[in-house]
């Protein structure tokens, strides 16, 4: 069973669940459950998410309910680029999905950062790198981070040659 779960259902938790009615009693398995529920709602945006259970006993048998205590989900706070020439800060972030206020996920982070390189890519600057830092959560959700650029050379065609075969 779950308790205190509202942005997801019991379906959705329960696809989580590592153990199965009328398995044999483990501590760890249940501990993993906790870890893996508790995974699925920090991948989610809900870093402040807590994770327990409790587990009842009844001459043979085993209640075990989750506990789960949401909190807000996580909000972009503050961020800034590091390192950047070719593009202004205001330019990289017209382009970034993230925006300041709206829900943060790692995997939105990573996503931006993908488009970023492709318009750097585009531009000539096939070895630009983008390593976020300074990444902080604050007691209220809010995630700040850093983005540094190493632009890398710009790589122009030098030379193009055409042979025929045959």
């Amino acid at each position: 069973d779950f308790e205190g779960n509202s942005a997801f259902s019991v379906k959705e938790l329960n696809k989580l669940l590592q153990i199965k009615p009328k398995d044999m009693f483990n501590t760890e398995a249940i501990n993993r459950t906790s870890e893996k529920i508790h995974s699925f709602y920090v991948s989610q945006g809900y870093y402040l998410a807590e994770v327990s259970n409790r587990i009842n006993v009844s001459d043979s048998k085993v209640n075990i309910i989750f506990l789960i205590q949401e909190n807000s989900k996580a909000r972009v706070g503050e961020f800034r680029f590091q390192g950047n020439t070719l593009f202004s800060e205001d330019y990289l972030k017209q382009n970034m999905k993230l925006r300041a206020k709206s829900f943060f996920t790692q995997y939105l982070l990573e996503q931006d950062i993908e488009h970023i390189l492709k318009l750097y890519d585009q531009n000539g600057y096939p070895y630009c790198q983008i390593l976020p830092s300074e990444l902080s959560l604050d007691e209220v959700g809010k995630v700040s981070f850093s983005l540094k650029i190493i632009e890398g050379p710009q790589v122009k065609i030098q030379n193009i040659t055409l042979t025929t075969i045959g």
